[in-house]
């Protein structure tokens, strides 16, 4: 734990981190003939939160990854380091919980109605995300707790074009 400070404002910073690395081989026999393949990978995460007062937090955290990582896909992105999160909490009167900026979120999983159409590029959409994953993982969540029930509201941007509009996000809500 540290604490910034500047002039007379004085702000707590918590940070850690956590690294993973494989390296392997196989063996693989196809039709009679066998062949060998290694691999390496390693993925470095370094994690920042900091709480200016009892009702904010602002949080991310900062990637290192090999090339071949599968979410150091994004266009333009470098794929050695880069920012993988940075959002807010903020809790308004004490009832209202939310959630903003770039901080991947999945939606839930199709199960049960399935239309190939409503996903680009996904051959297989009864694995698709409820909601299509943020591109650039920008979303906000609203979570407002009413008794024993949760109601949940959430936007993602998708992005790709030049000119963004509300065509570029999805919607959805929830009560639980």
């Amino acid at each position: 734990d540290t604490t910034f400070s500047l002039a007379s404002l004085s702000i707590p910073l918590k940070m850690s981190g956590d690294i993973s690395a494989e390296l392997g081989a196989a063996a693989i026999n196809s039709d009679g003939e066998t062949s060998g393949s290694a691999y390496f990978d390693l993925v470095n995460y370094l994690y920042f939160t900091t709480r200016p007062d009892k009702y904010m937090a602002v949080k991310g955290s900062l990637k290192t990854s090999l090339i071949d990582s599968e979410e150091a896909d994004v266009e333009n992105q470098n794929q050695y380091f880069y920012l993988y999160e940075l959002y807010f909490d903020y809790i308004m009167a004490d009832k209202v919980y939310i959630t903003a900026g770039k901080k991947k979120t999945v939606w839930g999983n199709i199960r049960l109605f399935s239309n190939d159409d409503d996903f680009e590029d996904d051959e297989d959409a009864l694995y698709t995300n409820a909601l299509y994953d943020s591109r650039y993982n920008i979303s906000g969540i609203i979570r407002i707790p009413f008794g024993l029930s949760t109601f949940t509201f959430l936007t993602m941007y998708r992005g790709g074009s030049d000119e963004p509009s509300h065509r570029e996000l999805s919607y959805a809500g929830s009560a639980e």
